[in-house]
């Protein structure tokens, strides 16, 4: 009883902690691809998404889904009840760290410093501030579970209750219903069963051995990829498209984007900011501190004793980045979450080389090393606040422009678009925003060429100069254009917005 009350506070401390870090971002409005996950009617969507496909971008993503249509249910699109749930998954993933560090013998402060990795991590702000991350979340977690389960039955050997293994298969499937992302898990899940097979037994037992546990998780793949069939989801498909698989540069780059920002010890907002500036000097400054720290990180790993599970949680790591590095788009940052928990362990176990010599180290040099954490802890939650302020903006933008659009959607015909164009004295720029009954593009004082998006209505290209010489558009905040197709609406002044 105690124990489980002393369990009980430490959650309430990483959850209070949590908010406190995210306290800046608890108000981010909806915009851009946040878009894509607000639903018409959420109780239909409650059981409509295990049987259909997102109508928007055609993902399948059902427990996702159905949370987020619960949401707007009970509380429509008020973003604080979405980041309250995504803070309160991100506490039990941060506990779920400490968890597992303290099982594999690792220090309790090691342990707690895994887990605020986790808490203040730049890589987990842009997911968790987000209101359609849901599903990011949700894989990397049951990712972690099931992989953690199925290790704690494998070696435990016979004495492991089958409910481990049960449990890792269910966590499996769970991973794969939440995001795609989670494909990593096919690789990673025998590579496991057949690492932690019994190495007195011959080649080929072990193999089999392998392929019959592995047999259920298999099975849990075809029967989640038929579900996808018959939901009409987006499939795997090679081209240059978006979310196709393609073979080419866009490997290395990102690659480079994937685990670059992993690396970087600085805020990667500031960071792009200076390369559009072009400030070379503190961008130098900034590669340099991030190669001292990786250079720490790597020689706590390399000289701790742990070799095998470092080397596991590696290969874990780099699986955490299949299929998103094969894609034909840029690796956006909501994917990083993917790496998070192996990351933060293997910031725990190097810690932990440091931790040992800490207690032998000159005054000066506890200081320096102290130091040096705090710093690398204030950054990355200095970096956290920023993303919090600017995506706190950007959704204040948005929901400022859908007010002022919102009355216009009831002269939308059923299933038409509204589009919109910017003035050619007006530097604002706003990129995509979509709803079921509302598409925004802009690309500078272009009016976006229909064609493209929407083939049965003909094509209005040129400036907004050239449209409005032509009586395509009039000034004023709005002008209607019936096609006898779709009724198309424009303003002449809209609020600034960028993209995600």
């Amino acid at each position: 009883m105690r124990q489980q009350l002393k369990r009980g506070l430490f959650f309430v401390f990483i959850f209070g902690l949590t908010v406190l870090v995210y306290r800046n971002g608890l108000e981010v409005h909806y915009y851009h691809d946040d878009f894509l996950d607000v639903f018409t009617n959420p109780e239909e969507q409650i059981y409509k998404c295990w049987v259909t496909a997102n109508d928007l971008n055609h993902f399948y993503r059902p427990l996702a889904s159905t949370g987020t249509a619960l949401i707007q249910l009970n509380w429509g699109l008020h973003p604080l009840p979405v980041h309250i749930i995504d803070i309160f998954l991100h506490s039990i993933v941060a506990c779920f760290v400490f968890f597992v560090l303290r099982r594999l013998k690792v220090s309790k402060i090691c342990s707690i410093i895994g887990a605020l990795f986790v808490l203040v991590s730049q890589l987990s702000a842009f997911t968790i501030l987000s209101n359609n991350c849901l599903s990011q979340i949700l894989a990397a977690l049951f990712s972690g579970l099931s992989l953690w389960l199925l290790y704690d039955y494998l070696r435990s050997g016979n004495t492991s209750p089958e409910w481990k293994y049960v449990g890792s298969i269910v966590c499996f499937f769970f991973a794969f219903l939440s995001k795609e992302t989670s494909a990593g898990l096919i690789i990673a899940v025998p590579m496991l069963i057949f690492a932690l097979e019994d190495h007195h037994e011959h080649l080929r037992k072990r193999v089999s051995q392998t392929v019959v546990k592995f047999l259920p998780f298999a099975i849990a793949v075809m029967i989640y990829g038929i579900m996808r069939i018959h939901a009409g989801a987006l499939m795997p498909a090679t081209g240059s498209t978006n979310y196709a698989i393609h073979f080419g540069s866009n490997i290395i780059s990102n690659s480079a984007l994937y685990f670059g920002q992993a690396l970087l010890s600085f805020s990667s907002a500031d960071v792009v900011l200076m390369a559009k500036a072009g400030n070379a000097l503190p961008l130098i400054g900034i590669g340099a501190a991030t190669i001292l720290s990786t250079i720490i990180f790597a020689f706590g790993l390399w000289k701790t004793k742990r070799r095998n599970t470092v080397l596991a949680l590696v290969f874990i790591l780099i699986l955490s980045s299949i299929p998103v590095i094969f894609l034909a788009r840029p690796v956006t940052e909501s994917y990083h979450y993917n790496m998070i928990i192996p990351l933060a362990l293997l910031i725990g176990i190097s810690v932990e080389y440091f931790s040992t010599i800490f207690q032998n180290l000159h005054l000066v040099k506890r200081i320096l090393l102290g130091a040096l954490l705090i710093a690398v802890i204030s950054i990355n939650a200095t970096a956290v606040n920023k993303k919090a302020l600017m995506m706190t903006r950007m959704g204040d933008r948005a929901n400022t422009m859908l007010a002022q659009l919102i009355p216009l959607s009831a002269q939308v015909p059923h299933n038409e678009w509204m589009y919109l164009a910017s003035p050619p004295d007006s530097v604002i720029n706003y990129s995509k925003y979509v709803m079921p009954w509302l598409m925004v593009l802009s690309y500078s004082d272009s009016l976006f060429s229909f064609e493209t998006q929407r083939p049965d209505i003909r094509r209005f290209g040129g400036t907004y100069s050239e449209c409005r010489d032509s009586a395509l558009i009039h000034p004023g905040i709005t002008f209607v254009l019936d096609t006898g197709t779709a009724t198309i609406y424009s303003a002449a002044h809209k609020p600034e917005s960028s993209g995600k």
